[in-house]
């Protein structure tokens, strides 16, 4: 009986060390706050949002939009991202930032944010897309004029070369 005891007491102290360190790990932290956001949904999603805006803004790509998002899914995917977000997220934040954030996410408002996220993103892709080209009169006008003004300095340049 005795052994069993001790084996039972070596496996906590083994666990409660796992569990220490990797509470003090950005990297562990960081990849616990990917999957508390669901980082693998959100991505899917906003592959699919970004994809459908696309379309609706340039309706020659529908053609291509099968091609375009087995692509996108392949290299946009999270398995694909995941050890570079890693990275970023443990690069940004200490591990208790993301002890803290991580907390947030388990809460009924961080759980929303996470559901709005792709939505949120994709309004706010349109509303940029809409300002834009509200004024894409003034934007070509000043390529226009950055235009000229580059001809002019080249013909500058060759005027002085001879």
């Amino acid at each position: 009986m005795k052994p069993i005891w001790r084996v039972a007491v070596v496996m906590m102290m083994m666990m409660t060390t796992m569990v220490v360190r990797a509470a003090g790990d950005p990297r562990g932290e960081a990849e616990r706050l990917l999957d508390s956001m669901g980082m693998a949904q959100v991505l899917e999603q906003s592959i699919d949002q970004m994809l459908t805006l696309q379309v609706q803004q340039n309706p020659a790509m529908a053609p291509y939009q099968q091609v375009m998002s087995q692509f996108l899914h392949k290299h946009m995917s999270y398995t694909s991202l995941k050890p570079l977000l890693v990275d970023m997220y443990s690069e940004a934040f200490t591990a208790q930032e993301l002890q803290d954030l991580n907390a947030f996410y388990q809460t009924p408002t961080g759980r929303k944010s996470i559901a709005l996220m792709p939505q949120l993103t994709a309004q706010g892709a349109k509303l940029g897309a809409a300002k834009v080209q509200q004024n894409i009169a003034e934007l070509q006008q000043m390529i226009a004029q950055e235009d000229a003004r580059l001809k002019a300095l080249e013909g500058d340049s060759e005027g002085h070369a001879h």
